[in-house]
C-alpha cells in the first residue's frame, strides 16, 4: 500500500501491477484451495480470511490501473496542448515570411547593378521608392490573405 501512495510516474505504476500480478493469482487460489476446503470448521475463517485478502488486493490492483491510466491521459493531455502550440507558432512563421517580398524588392533595387533608373533626376527617386514599398506591401498582404484564409471542406457526392 506504501508502494501505491508514493507512486509518481507511470514507471512506478508499471512496477506496482508487475509487483501485485503474482499476489493477485496467489490469493485467489488461496481462496479456491479453502473453498474446497471448507468442510472443516476452522477452514471456514482462513477461507473467509483469504477472499478478504483477495478483494484488497485486486481493489490495489485496479487503483493502480486507473492511476496509470490518469496519466497517461495526463501525458496526452499535455502533448496534445504543446502539438496546438507548435501550430500556432508555425502558423505565426508563416504569416511573418509573407512580407520577404518587400525586403526581397528592396535589397534588389538597393544593389549596384545596372537596371535601367539609374539616370532617374531626384524628382522621381521618390515615387521609384514609394511603388517598391506599395509593391512589396501589396505582395505581402496578398501571400499574409492565402495563407490565412480557412482551409476548404471537401463536400460529399450525392450519387
Amino acid at each position: 500500500m506504501e508502494d501505491f501512495n508514493q507512486a509518481d510516474g507511470s514507471k512506478d505504476y508499471f512496477r506496482l501491477l508487475e509487483e501485485l500480478e503474482p499476489l493477485v493469482r496467489a490469493t485467489r487460489n488461496l481462496h479456491g484451495a479453502l473453498e474446497q476446503a471448507r468442510d472443516v470448521h476452522e477452514l471456514i475463517n482462513w477461507r473467509d480470511e483469504a477472499y478478504s485478502l483477495v478483494r484488497r488486493v485486486e481493489l490495489l490492483q485496479g487503483d493502480a490501473k486507473i492511476a496509470l491510466d490518469f496519466e497517461i491521459a495526463r501525458q496526452a493531455e499535455t502533448q496534445a496542448e504543446a502539438s496546438h502550440q507548435m501550430a500556432i507558432s508555425a502558423h505565426r512563421l508563416n504569416v511573418l515570411t509573407t512580407f520577404f517580398p518587400l525586403a526581397t524588392l528592396s535589397a534588389l533595387f538597393g544593389m549596384q547593378f545596372k537596371h535601367g533608373m539609374e539616370d532617374w533626376d531626384n524628382a522621381h527617386q521618390p515615387i521609384l521608392i514609394i511603388g517598391v514599398l506599395v509593391a512589396g506591401l501589396l505582395a505581402g498582404s496578398a501571400l499574409t490573405l492565402l495563407i490565412t484564409r480557412p482551409a476548404k471542406r471537401p463536400q460529399a457526392r450525392e450519387d
